[in-house]
């Protein structure tokens, strides 16, 4: 008879090995939806913790990812990107609100030239590290997962939105109209937190 400890091994095993037979780089709206929720059990309900403390695993897995680049009050909309989607990876995207200077585009050619930063956090640390920002409003990997899979069908599907307490779903909302690659803003960047997170060592050797 299995006991609890065997059903969570067998939810995050099959969770994993979802999402790594996925082409996660081709995924559709519909097959994101789907790793929302996968993605919810694993990392917002804690499933994958705590079966790697099941097994005696200590720490956390580091996971290395592009920071966000929204330091500059003119910027509108900043994502840090990190997709690979169709043989192309996109790095960072940003929206000003004004034309910016000859001298100033160059300057940001030249620190992007050899490829965006790139900085590496333990789990929790990145989940709650910045990956878009809308106006005035930061979100975050693990803002991104619940809003997929709280309000657009990954698991729950919730049209309502209370601006008192929601300012960060009202900004997603608005995101949804820009576009990275073939996906709107939001759906490109749960596909980075996908493959940021399948790329980290430490998940890789989870079987």
């Amino acid at each position: 008879m299995s006991g609890p400890i065997d059903d969570l091994a067998q939810s995050v095993r099959g969770d994993l090995n979802w999402l790594r037979t996925q082409n996660l780089a081709e995924l559709d709206e519909s097959g994101l939806r789907e790793m929302s929720g996968r993605l919810r059990r694993l990392l917002i309900e804690g499933t994958m913790m705590r079966y790697r403390k099941s097994t005696g695993l200590r720490g956390e897995p580091r996971i290395t990812f592009h920071p966000l680049d929204g330091n500059d009050d003119r910027q509108t909309f900043s994502q840090s990107g990190g997709i690979e989607r169709g043989g192309v990876k996109v790095g960072s995207v940003s929206v000003f609100n004004e034309a910016l200077s000859p001298e100033e585009i160059k300057a940001r050619y030249e620190a992007g030239k050899d490829g965006p930063p790139t900085l590496e956090l333990p789990l929790s640390r990145w989940l709650t590290s910045p990956c878009l920002r809308v106006e005035e409003v930061v979100i975050t990997p693990r803002d991104i997962i619940k809003y997929v899979a709280n309000k657009l069908g990954g698991v729950h599907f919730d049209e309502r939105r209370d601006p008192s307490k929601e300012a960060g779903y009202l900004a997603l909302d608005r995101a949804r109209s820009l576009r990275l690659l073939d996906l709107d803003a939001v759906y490109g960047q749960l596909t980075a937190i996908g493959q940021q997170l399948l790329a980290a060592p430490d998940v890789a050797a989870i079987a």
